[in-house]
């Protein structure tokens, strides 16, 4: 993709199209066909500030963590965007679960805060290491990567943490599950 110059996250739309953060030199998300790796322009171009996590709801609005201010930017499915939740301190990783709920791993204050449909947020886990990475099982359990000490963190949906992997990492960022529950890490 030699038209961006530095991806911290992208995420797969329902079509044929993935959305790329581009936190370098300029802050965008970009469309790409995932068919012919063709840029397809700029999705979002304002709003945005060192945009690194990203993730769609049930209704087709992108959310995307702004790295450098502390913002959840929500983008409708047309490209129209506003302030979904402020305060956060360095947001990353973020997913929805079944229920509609929006987490972001904080990492600059190693928490996990989890907001309602209208942005109310409150803290669901705290006392990670630098959480990255967010992912939901099929069962609704959350998976966290902590950067540092290069582990994966299993919580129940009531918020019961435990160590899901410990050993063989270095720097977990990013999980993915496929669709028979393989649980995909960047490392």
């Amino acid at each position: 993709l030699g038209f961006i110059s530095f991806v911290c996250s992208s995420v797969a739309s329902r079509s044929d199209t993935i959305y790329v953060g581009n936190i370098g030199g300029e802050y965008t998300v970009l469309k790409v066909d995932s068919n012919t790796g063709a840029n397809l322009g700029a999705f979002a171009t304002s709003g945005l500030d060192g945009p690194t996590g990203m993730a769609f709801d049930s209704a087709g609005n992108l959310f995307v963590a702004n790295y450098w201010n502390g913002t959840i930017e929500k983008f409708s499915p047309n490209g129209v965007g506003s302030v979904f939740a402020s305060g956060l301190n360095i947001p990353y990783g973020m997913a929805f679960d079944s229920k509609g709920d929006l987490f972001v791993s904080n990492w600059g204050d190693n928490t996990i805060r989890e907001f309602n449909s209208n942005g109310v947020g409150t803290v669901f886990a705290s006392g990670l290491h630098q959480p990255y990475g967010l992912a939901f099982d099929s069962a609704g359990n959350l998976y966290v990567a902590n950067v540092h000490p290069s582990s994966i963190e299993k919580f129940t949906p009531n918020g019961v943490a435990s160590t899901f992997v410990s050993t063989g990492l270095v720097q977990p960022f990013g999980l993915a599950f496929d669709s028979v529950g393989n649980l995909f890490v960047t490392d």
